[in-house]
């Protein structure tokens, strides 16, 4: 595909990042803090106003709301209440609840972004990684001297499937297993054109493969002895590979402690199998297995494909298929750390000022000052709910997007062409150089922007992949409280003017996200504080009971950058065009999300096997957020000026 920048169609992507600034402060001895005796308890009472639609839902049924559609694997929800939807008809209509998580969540979000604090909720589980078209080599692996050690290898092409350029016979892929060790015997060259006419030599095809004998390998003078790696499975693919074991002595690599980067990337595949398919988990099992062999020393080798990004301290990027995942040896909670200190608190005696007061939960636990309640509905003149509505699909979070999840590093590092979680490169030939100097930072605390006209696109068709829903109406009101015990009168300031984000009018533009839906336009709601009442006990009474009394809340002291961040992401007004994920549009008119990231890396020289990023997220300071769609091209050449 080739494509051009439609300037005609702009877009202002769903979400974007407030910045951590400078080091994150973790100064807070749990213990040293509660024994002031100026610690405040107390109880704040707020007003909860639905800015747009609003939906929570209530998990009890998971097609509570009787939705008919022809995929029967399409959920409906209904709206959060107390109410079991199992043992009512959702025609009954529900009181709606907030419930306290929803609230007391948003809350801390801004409340860690304004104080500095560390990133309290990641999935460092999650393994990172990117797919990247560039094609990785052969190579050998083997384990010497309780070492794993990487060898250069040769790729032959064995034909499957119909394939014009390859005369042989097709071999039945499933006689085959990765990893299996086999004879082969080489045939003639793979020739294919490609769009100027030129004939490109591709590899050379196998004539004919037999079982691993070795005996017959000294009869067999024109067999060599390799390695069967099936390499998965895509549309236009028609040949597995046979890796040689013959290879040559270059080691690329001699010492690698373990094989754990391609054991994730065979998880990856396998977690990414969408269908139930059976032929397709075989292989992978069969080459986990293959792999468990070589580390207990009960086989010499196993064939890989691998990536050398860098030199002496580069990395090394293992995978059972030629084009593939990238799996990171770098981790969000390592980056974070090496960022100032933002990773999750673990140490009670040197907590951020977030998990200080709401909590962490570790080794050694730090119990939440503060508790919020429900938010239990309270009033609307025009009604509860809207009509049912069937959302259009929900993705979840693509953090491979580079492009978008981290830093820019051409601030510094101007030939910086593509980068990921490990490293950032520049393209020489077909060969990426690891461009030195180069430090991952995450963008910041991801945020949705506010959508002025709340949910635009309804009447979607059900599947499997989207949900119906029931939302609360624009305009309905709900009252919480949030109870507080010892904390200290800064911490109470901060945690004010987080609720109502410095602006307590019920018709204030600044406003919290909440809830689900909120990238297609739900979940903006107002806080209004209406009191802050501090808890005294009355000691003149025989039961020393308790009385409260209004306190004074006092303008806190924020840091300038940060807070012109958080103005700027809760202003309901901040956005005025409009709010899409990135669309590419292809040469049947077809609009994807997809497409874009393809064509973005495909300009100033950048192809589909050797991208380049060209467009990034727009910072939240800058004036103009919107980036351009793309077009596919018709005559086949990238208008990328």
């Amino acid at each position: 595909m080739s494509w051009k920048e439609d300037k005609s169609k702009s877009f202002v992507n769903p979400y974007n990042f407030i910045s951590a600034y400078g080091k994150c402060k973790k100064d807070n001895n749990i213990k040293e803090i509660v024994k002031d005796r100026e610690l405040i308890s107390g109880v704040i009472d707020c007003t909860l106003i639905t800015k747009t639609s609003i939906f929570i839902p209530n998990t009890t049924n998971k097609n509570g709301l009787n939705v008919e559609c022809e995929d029967k694997d399409h959920k409906s929800y209904d709206f959060f209440s107390y109410e079991d939807l199992n043992k009512i008809s959702y025609k009954d209509v529900k009181e709606p609840v907030i419930p306290g998580s929803s609230i007391r969540g948003t809350i801390r979000t801004i409340y860690e972004a304004l104080t500095n604090s560390c990133f309290s909720v990641i999935d460092d589980k999650r393994i990172l990684s990117k797919r990247m078209s560039d094609a990785s080599k052969p190579g050998i692996i083997k384990k010497e001297n309780d070492e794993y050690v990487l060898y250069a290898s040769e790729k032959f092409m064995a034909k499957y499937k119909e394939c014009k350029n390859d005369s042989n016979e097709r071999f039945c892929k499933k006689k085959y297993s990765n990893g299996q060790r086999v004879l082969f015997r080489p045939g003639s060259n793979y020739i294919k054109k490609n769009k100027r006419g030129e004939s490109i030599i591709i590899g050379t095809v196998v004539e004919d493969i037999i079982l691993y004998d070795a005996e017959k390998q000294h009869e067999l003078k024109d067999y060599k002895e390799g390695y069967v790696l099936l390499g998965g499975e895509f549309w236009n693919k028609h040949h597995f590979s046979i890796i040689s074991a013959e290879g040559n002595s270059k080691k690329v690599v001699s010492r690698m402690d373990n094989l754990d980067n391609l054991k994730k990337v065979i998880a990856i595949y396998k977690d990414n199998i969408e269908k139930k398919n059976e032929e397709l988990e075989k292989e992978f099992d069969d080459y986990e297995r293959k792999i468990s062999l070589l580390e207990n020393e009960e086989i010499d080798a196993i064939p890989v494909f691998y990536k050398k990004v860098g030199n002496k301290d580069g990395f090394i990027y293992l995978s059972p298929s030629c084009i593939t995942r990238e799996v990171y040896y770098n981790t969000i909670e390592k980056i974070l750390k090496d960022m100032g200190d933002y990773n999750p608190c673990d140490d009670i005696n040197k907590l951020c000022d977030a998990c200080s007061l709401f909590g962490m939960v570790g080794q050694e636990a730090n119990s939440s000052r503060i508790r919020f309640t429900d938010g239990r509905y309270k009033s609307n003149d025009n009604g509860i709910y809207d009509d049912i509505v069937t959302l259009k699909e929900l993705a979840t979070p693509r953090i491979s997007s580079t492009e978008f999840y981290i830093k820019s590093p051409r601030e510094t590092l101007k030939d910086a062409e593509i980068w990921t979680y490990d490293y950032a490169a520049k393209w020489s030939g077909n060969r990426k150089i690891k461009i030195e100097g180069f430090k991952p930072e995450l963008r910041g605390r991801k945020f949705y922007w506010h959508h002025r006209e709340g949910l635009t696109v309804k009447n979607n068709k059900c599947n499997k992949r989207n949900v119906t829903i029931r939302p609360v109406k624009k305009g309905v009101k709900f009252e919480f409280k949030v109870f507080f015990e010892r904390i200290t009168k800064d911490e109470l300031n901060k945690l004010v003017w987080v609720l109502n984000l410095g602006d307590n009018s019920g018709k204030s533009n600044y406003c919290h996200k909440m809830g689900m839906g909120k990238p297609l336009g739900l979940g903006s709601v107002k806080i209004v504080v209406n009191s802050v009442k501090k808890r005294i006990i009355d000691l003149d009474t025989v039961d020393n009971a308790y009385r409260y009394e209004d306190i004074e809340i006092d303008l806190p002291k924020f840091n300038d950058d940060v807070l012109r961040e958080v103005k700027i992401a809760t202003n309901l007004n901040s956005i005025k065009g409009t709010i899409s994920y990135p669309k590419a549009i292809d040469k049947k008119g077809k609009e994807t999300i997809y497409n874009w990231f393809i064509a973005n890396k495909c300009f100033n020289g950048g192809t589909g096997t050797k991208p380049k990023i060209n467009k990034t997220l727009c910072k939240v300071t800058e004036k103009d957020l919107t980036l351009s769609f793309y077009k596919e091209t018709a005559n086949g050449r990238n208008k990328n000026k």
